[in-house]
């Protein structure tokens, strides 16, 4: 066994509450194991452990650890032994502490249960066991595996394409057939597989909040008549648009500076100066790729502009915000 390097006798310490950041690979699974080791050795009932891990093949693997170390104590001399525990414990071990150290492989194997080294999904699923009525599940519900649940969605697609199909004059037909015209049969499936998924807040909706059109039209503000060029027309004419963004390019300008003609650039880009308004460069001043506004306050110009701004920043940031 690997002697713990400082820190790993520190995190793998039970009278400390730590929290341990590493790289894969690094040893956060022996510092777990040697933490619940050292809960054993100071008389903790094994029941009383618990340990949850991301996946299974973590806790399997945890497990099988922690038993192949327990168990190979039992069989140790005592010196052997005795420069484990040290290890681990970053001392020499007491008599009566190596004495305990044999015979904690005995008291795990014979915990009810076993050692509680399980996934968050099976600490969940235990939790809904107990105390179903408060969950409001049914009391002796099984969880499916993967493979019954991919059945089962697949199952729920084909009944609603048959649905649809059956349907072929009415509202479900329709839908259907617009679309796989648009986006094509897997598109379709994935889509089905994806409102299923979602189906319990989807019948959660009251009537007038379901999926459609007119729902999504309300959420945005949009009016009836409203139209993606609209929209577009929106974003850049009630901006800087309205009779400011030429004294701001000009500005941009002035600097000399790559950045800062580059989002002058943009500016000239969203008005239209060289054929139609491009709405995207329009935003590329005042957003990230992802669409989030951009949080430095320096996003759009550079230092030594910034020193001169002339009330053009604080605009910027109005319009950032708009």
């Amino acid at each position: 066994m690997t002697a713990p390097s400082a820190q790993q006798l520190k995190a793998s310490d039970p009278a400390r509450s730590v929290w341990v950041s590493a790289n894969a690979g690094s040893g956060k699974t022996t510092v777990l194991v040697n933490r619940v080791v050292r809960l054993l050795l100071t008389g903790a009932d094994p029941a009383r452990i618990l340990c949850v891990t991301f996946t299974k093949a973590a806790a399997a693997n945890m497990q099988d650890r922690i038993f192949k170390r327990l168990g190979g104590w039992a069989a140790l001399p005592d010196d052997a032994l005795a420069r484990e525990v040290a290890q681990i414990e970053g001392r020499a071990p007491t008599p009566l502490e190596l004495k305990a150290a044999r015979t904690l492989f005995a008291r795990a194997v014979e915990t009810p249960g076993g050692l509680k080294i399980q996934t968050i999904h099976a600490f969940c699923e235990r939790l809904l066991h107990l105390f179903p009525f408060e969950a409001r599940v049914p009391a002796r519900f099984e969880m499916m595996d993967d493979a019954q649940a991919a059945a089962a969605m697949e199952r729920a697609v084909a009944g609603a394409l048959r649905a649809a199909l059956s349907d072929a004059d009415g509202p479900l037909g329709a839908a259907l057939r617009t679309a796989a015209d648009a986006a094509g049969e897997s598109a379709v499936r994935d889509a089905l597989r994806a409102f299923i998924a979602h189906r319990r807040g989807l019948d959660g909706a009251a009537p007038e909040r379901k999926f459609s059109v007119s729902a999504v039209r309300r959420a945005l503000g949009l009016a009836p008549g409203d139209s993606a060029e609209a929209v577009r027309r929106e974003i850049v004419e009630n901006g800087l648009y309205a009779g400011a963004w030429r004294a701001v390019e000009t500005w941009l300008r002035s600097s000399g500076k790559p950045r800062d003609a580059e989002m002058a650039n943009f500016l000239r880009a969203g008005a239209g100066v060289q054929g139609a308004r491009d709405t995207e460069s329009y935003l590329r001043v005042f957003l990230s790729a992802d669409m989030r506004p951009r949080s430095d306050k320096g996003w759009f110009i550079s230092a030594d502009l910034r020193k001169k701004a002339d009330g053009f920043v604080e605009a910027l940031t109005a319009e950032q915000e708009r």
